[in-house]
């Protein structure tokens, strides 16, 4: 099977264990934060989540959903969960440029067999099946981190490559 094709494969079962009971965990207190520096930011003050220091990606995120769905939070909750899915393609990136930095061979069995494995604990971990359910940043983080790890990973392989 192609290695796209897990990818999706399991993307869809990530999709399966997060989406159903969405909204039925209570409203958190920095879920309510969130929503509503995200409510000031569609108020016109973009830079107001900066009192409070985070970044504010994650806020504008918010805002530009915020009236698209009859619930605010439900938004807030999607932009987590699909944070969490694009994760699963970015688990198999980070594992297959392991696998070409160790074997030559990005679609070798090892580094296929190493992704399946870091996406299983993604999908069925019980700390990050709560957190990428929440309104908060923490599922666009890892998403933000495996990405930098799989960019500075190919740019790592490439400069590698160069040298031989």
């Amino acid at each position: 099977m192609p290695g796209w094709v897990l990818g999706l494969v399991l993307a869809v079962v990530y999709l399966m264990v997060r989406l159903p009971g969405l909204l039925a965990l209570p409203v958190f207190g920095d879920e309510a934060i969130y929503l509503r520096w995200a409510q000031l930011v569609r108020g016109g003050h973009a830079w107001v989540s900066l009192c409070d220091p985070k970044p504010p990606l994650h806020f504008w995120m918010i805002a530009a959903v915020f009236h698209l769905l009859d619930d605010p939070l439900a938004g807030a909750r999607l932009i987590s969960v699909l944070s969490g899915m694009f994760s699963v393609p970015a688990i198999m990136g980070v594992c297959g440029e392991i696998a070409e930095l160790r074997t030559g061979d990005a679609d070798s069995m090892s580094g296929r067999a190493t992704g399946v494995l870091a996406e299983a604990l993604l999908i069925f971990c019980p700390f990050f099946a709560f957190y990428q359910r929440l309104a908060t940043a923490d599922a666009l983080f890892v998403l933000q981190m495996l990405l930098a790890i799989w960019l500075g990973l190919r740019w790592g392989r490439r400069v590698v490559d160069g040298r031989r």
